[in-house]
């Protein structure tokens, strides 16, 4: 038996001409008419398209999470086993719209996106709102056995970005009747030839339940102030009575999170048509480094350092991870890890001086307590720059120095090519930090008299205090 629907049968041909950047949008043969059946109360959004005054989004940059062994990717491809990633921005582009207006979003039913895929490449032969076969274009719902109260089709031509098509959309007063038909809950995109868009939505339905497709509840996401929630990349995966079905994750549907507590982690609330599922999400500062990618291996550590105010960069942009970091810096960092104590000046250091200089009270808090006593002449050397050897020391140092026998450093120090090299003051400290996994080798060598770059230096220092937290 035949399905009481409502057809929206409208269509949109975008033409553009060579020498004309504004693009023209034009009625198809069809044009924007609205019909209903038996059962069904025409559908009238309150507003005319053409006034739609929401800015929609583009869709952003996925961000990386901070790799560790505990931490996995929320990116969500199950998506692609349907669509693909332009079809799937049709779907997001399309639901931000709903929600501004106050409706559910769509989710996107495989068979559905299939039939959408059907039709798109039957507008390369026919641009119309019926079939190459002669049929109207909801036979390819029952061609593919897909039930549904309501139907209504969205079609496009000239133009090859998402965001485009759904602006054009959204811009005509029939096409955005569909969009914003609250009876409508599900949705199939396709797209052909690159230029020609078909959206086909059915209705309608009520969620069983909701979930985050991939998404480790005991696992803490890392999400940067100034992102949307959008940027991880989530999918909510849908059970109806229709079967399984997706949409992306985006802001408007989550509730409990505030991106301006800083350091502080939250429980987010997902909610889609009563139904809701969370998921944990830890604010961190702005990343603004753009010499510091998710891929390197240094990451988390300088992700650590930065967030934890243990390590500033260069400048706003620039971290330097292969810049050499200076006694002074690394003073610094300790004297921030004890929360900054007040110190008064006194001359220790002969090149220390009282000038307001930002390792003046690092240096004399590190004299003060035996992190740092200074060269043999008496002199800091705050700009000289930090040997891997000089770090191990005055974390060794800073640690309370464990003890260790001649015969145990001989035994570790033993296992480096060069460990006859390690000075004499730094032999034990060196045999500690290898011990506990704070210096791991460089291309198999200690490297005692090497510079450490202030990417070591982070990688260090919160392999430190792992281990001290033990």
């Amino acid at each position: 038996m035949k399905k009481k629907r409502l057809l929206t049968l409208c269509c949109a041909a975008m033409l553009t001409v060579a020498s004309t950047i504004t693009p023209i949008w034009a009625s198809a043969e069809i044009g924007d008419a609205l019909a209903i059946t038996e059962g069904q109360e025409e559908f009238t959004p309150e507003s005319d398209g053409s006034t739609y005054n929401m800015e929609i989004r583009k869709m952003p940059e996925l961000y990386q999470q901070p790799e560790t062994t505990q931490t996995i990717q929320p990116f969500s491809e199950t998506y692609q086993n349907y669509c693909s990633d332009k079809e799937w921005a049709i779907l997001y582009y399309t639901n931000q719209v709903r929600m501004y207006e106050g409706l559910q979003p769509l989710s996107m039913m495989p068979r559905l996106e299939e039939a959408a895929k059907i039709r798109s490449n039957e507008l390369l032969t026919l641009f119309d709102h019926t079939r190459p076969n002669g049929t109207e274009c909801f036979t390819i719902l029952e061609d593919l056995g897909i039930d549904y109260d309501v139907a209504a089709e969205n079609i496009l031509y000239g133009v090859t970005d998402p965001y485009d098509a759904v602006v054009g959309w959204v811009n005509s007063q029939g096409h955005y009747a569909n969009i914003v038909n609250p009876l409508n809950t599900h949705i199939g995109m396709g797209n052909s030839g690159n230029t020609y868009w078909t959206q086909l939505f059915t209705g309608s339905c009520t969620p069983t339940s909701i979930s985050l497709d991939g998404v480790d509840s005991d696992i803490t996401y890392v999400l940067p102030t100034g992102y949307t929630i959008d940027a991880l990349g989530m999918t909510v995966v849908v059970q109806c009575e229709h079967g399984t079905s997706y949409l992306p994750l985006i802001q408007e549907m989550c509730s409990g999170y505030d991106d301006s507590k800083i350091g502080a982690s939250q429980t987010v609330t997902v909610n889609y048509n009563n139904q809701t599922t969370t998921l944990k999400l830890y604010t961190s500062k702005e990343w603004k480094f753009e010499d510091v990618n998710s891929g390197d291996w240094f990451f988390r550590d300088v992700f650590d350092a930065y967030e934890s105010d243990i390590m500033v960069g260069l400048n706003e942009t620039t971290f330097g991870p292969a810049q050499p970091l200076s006694r002074a810096q690394f003073a610094t960092i300790l004297y921030r890890l004890e929360g900054e104590p007040a110190v008064s000046y006194s001359p220790i250091f002969p090149d220390v001086n009282n000038d307001g200089s930002f390792f003046v009270s690092p240096a004399l808090w590190a004299a003060e307590n035996g992190v740092i006593s200074g060269y043999d002449n008496g002199h800091f050397g705050p700009a000289d720059n930090i040997t891997r050897e000089q770090l191990a020391t005055i974390l060794y140092r800073y640690y309370g120095e464990p003890s260790y026998s001649e015969q145990e450093i001989a035994s570790i120090l033993s296992g480096f090519p060069d460990g006859n090299r390690v000075s004499s003051f730094a032999r034990p400290s060196i045999a500690w930090a290898i011990d506990i996994g704070l210096i791991t080798g460089d291309k198999g060598n200690i490297s005692p008299q090497g510079e450490a770059s202030r990417a070591q230096c982070a990688a260090i220092i919160l392999r430190f205090l792992r281990y001290a937290a033990e």
